[in-house]
C-alpha cells in the first residue's frame, strides 16, 4: 500500500511579483510525497493563484481524497480533481515507478536524457521606465526569451 503526504512550500521571492490580479512577495507551492515503504518520490503542485493558496484550495482538495485505493495512474481516474493536483499525484506516481525500476524518468519513458533545458524569464508588471534597470539588475539577458506582462 502506498502512503501519501502533502508538503507545503512557502517560497520567498527575490522581487515583488506583479500581475493584473495583484502582487506578492511569496509563492506557495506543494510537494506530493508518495512512498511504498522503501522508495520515496515527489510530484509538484504549482501554478495556483495567490487567492487559491490563501483559501487552501489544494490542501482541502488533497485532504478530501481517499488515496488508499491509488496504486497506479489509472486509479486517479476515479477522482474529479483539479489539473494542478492531478499533475502532482501523477508526477509522484511516475517518479515512484521510476525509482522502483532503478530508471530515470526519461529512461522509464524511453526518452533521451537532457543535460540542459533552455527556459524563459517572466518580468512582472513594471512601469516602462523601470524595465531596463530591472533587466540589468536581475541579469535577464542570460535567458533566451522573456515574457513581459502588459
Amino acid at each position: 500500500m502506498l502512503t501519501w503526504k502533502l508538503i507545503t512550500l512557502t517560497l520567498p521571492l527575490k522581487f515583488t511579483w506583479k500581475i493584473s490580479r495583484g502582487s506578492t512577495n511569496l509563492k506557495k507551492n506543494y510537494l506530493v510525497e508518495v512512498t511504498d515503504g522503501l522508495d520515496f518520490a515527489y510530484g509538484e503542485i504549482a501554478g495556483i493563484t495567490s487567492q487559491e493558496a490563501a483559501n487552501s484550495i489544494v490542501e482541502n482538495e488533497f485532504n478530501s481524497l481517499d488515496l488508499s485505493k491509488v496504486q497506479s495512474l489509472e486509479d486517479l481516474d476515479q477522482f474529479k480533481i483539479s489539473s494542478p493536483v492531478r499533475f502532482g499525484l501523477e508526477s509522484a506516481l511516475i517518479h515512484l515507478e521510476s525509482a522502483q525500476t532503478n530508471l530515470s524518468v526519461a529512461d522509464f519513458f524511453g526518452l533521451r536524457n537532457l543535460s540542459t533545458i533552455p527556459t524563459s524569464f517572466s518580468l512582472p508588471i513594471l512601469p516602462l521606465s523601470e524595465i531596463e534597470e530591472f533587466v540589468l539588475k536581475n541579469k535577464v539577458t542570460k535567458f533566451p526569451a522573456c515574457k513581459i506582462k502588459v
